[in-house]
């Protein structure tokens, strides 16, 4: 929407305000889905208000793929309470011993991913795990979970590297290979 009488100025919630946007835009959840590098169940939770607090890469994601002016931008995220000039742009990149902590609420049905993954970082020492797939899925959360659960494991650290915007394998060896 480019007008102030578009959908951003008529609804308050994240969920309706994103059916609006996508709805003016004659796009589907499909489309969208597509155009943003999400899942279709991803924008269809967001939607119906099952997913409240969507990633910020994935905001971002939603918000290009739906070509959002300024204006619908910060109305999008006052939904979210992160509006604000540099709430869209990207978080600066940095490798740490010591990874993002995890989510403060719990992560439900994701045990037996956790643990596969606690499982695969125990069972050989220096192990790299890398998590694939669709965006909005919740691989970032799995990820940190099972990072802070072998922390104490590891007294050389625990190393975290967000390749959210990471699209050519070339970049992402060079990211990990900075992290040694």
């Amino acid at each position: 929407m480019n007008d102030s009488s578009g959908p951003a100025r008529r609804t308050s919630s994240f969920a309706a305000m994103l059916r609006d946007l996508r709805e003016a835009r004659s796009l589907t959840q499909q489309e969208l889905s597509a155009a943003a590098g999400l899942s279709v169940d991803a924008v269809s939770a967001l939607e119906r208000g099952r997913r409240t607090h969507p990633q910020p890469h994935t905001v971002r994601s939603l918000a290009s793929a739906l070509q959002l002016r300024d204006a619908d931008r910060m109305a999008l995220l006052s939904t979210l309470g992160r509006a604000g000039d540099g709430a869209l742009e990207m978080p600066p990149r940095t490798l740490t011993t010591r990874p993002p902590s995890p989510p403060a609420v719990p992560v439900v049905g994701r045990d037996d991913k956790v643990a596969e993954i606690v499982a695969a970082l125990r069972a050989t020492p220096g192990r790299l795990v890398t998590l694939t797939g669709p965006g909005g899925v919740g691989k970032t959360t799995v990820a940190l979970v099972a990072a802070d659960v072998v922390t104490a494991d590891h007294p050389g650290g625990v190393y975290f590297a967000d390749l959210t915007d990471v699209t050519d394998p070339d970049d992402a060896v060079a990211v990990m290979a900075r992290a040694a």
